[in-house]
């Protein structure tokens, strides 16, 4: 019996930087958790982005932030493992030999970029609704903890990654592909399957009674450790030779159907 769904958001629930959410998505998560079963939303997004982008709900789900680098269950916002200082600006300074590359520095409650006036500052603004200030330049680093620093190009962001920075900094941290323009690096053991495995333990739920839902490869370990894993159809490849199957798209609202289902199941 699932007594757990968890559900990556951006490519899977909805479009990548949709700044709302179906709403049809509301009422089911409100039936789940009157049956028992506990929802969870597991985003590269930050804690305060993706709670706004489930405002309606929030006291009824528990988030994973900032791609398994915060926790909220019931209580404070949890972050785990900061990144050493001069690891984070020895990265930053690789960032920026990549062409037309821009960064975002992760804090729990917080997030920094170098310039208030790029097109991805804007985006994060304007779509993700991302608290985020600007450094006004990519000296100054900000006093916060860092828990994810995340490289952002609009095109070919894997091909250009792979050249340099991913030789280089793979072995020292988790670097995963988190979208067609993202890759998030936090310290190993850093990732969303981990921040689930925390859930699990304090709830004493097994992995059999776990359903999640994903796109990118930085819901890998999240699949994995859950009893059972579905993929979008729109997914990576490397994500779906992982999963147990494929389910509908954002657009025909996949993980909506997924879930309505297992309440009909509950129903019988």
């Amino acid at each position: 019996m699932i007594k757990l769904v968890i559900s990556d958001v951006d490519g899977t629930m909805v479009k990548e930087s949709s700044p709302q959410m179906y709403p049809a998505y509301f009422d089911v998560i409100r039936k789940l958790r009157q049956k028992g079963i506990y929802v969870v939303i597991a985003s590269g997004r930050q804690y305060p982005s993706v709670r706004r982008l489930f405002h309606e709900v929030e006291d009824l789900v528990w988030f994973i932030g900032d791609g398994g680098a915060t926790l909220k269950m019931d209580g404070p916002v949890e972050a785990f493992k900061e990144i050493p200082k001069e690891w984070v600006r020895e990265a930053w300074a690789d960032v920026r030999k990549i062409p037309e590359c821009d960064g975002i520095l992760c804090a729990p409650q917080c997030a920094y970029a170098p310039d208030e006036n790029s097109e991805m500052f804007r985006l994060m603004v304007d779509n993700y609704h991302y608290s985020i200030e600007s450094l006004h330049g990519w000296e100054k680093l900000p006093d916060e903890p860092v828990t994810k620093f995340t490289l952002y190009r609009k095109t070919d962001i894997q091909e250009y990654a792979a050249k340099e920075f991913l030789p280089k900094w793979e072995g020292r941290m988790h670097c995963s592909v988190a979208g067609e323009w993202w890759i998030d690096c936090a310290m190993p053991g850093v990732n969303k399957g981990a921040a689930l495995q925390i859930i699990m333990d304090r709830m004493g739920i097994q992995k059999e009674e776990v359903l999640a839902t994903g796109d990118n490869p930085n819901d890998m370990e999240m699949l994995r450790a859950s009893g059972t894993a579905y993929a979008v159809e729109s997914a990576h490849p490397d994500l779906k030779a992982a999963a147990d199957g494929m389910i509908p798209s954002y657009e025909q609202m996949g993980v909506l159907k997924v879930w309505q289902e297992l309440l009909r199941g509950q129903e019988q």
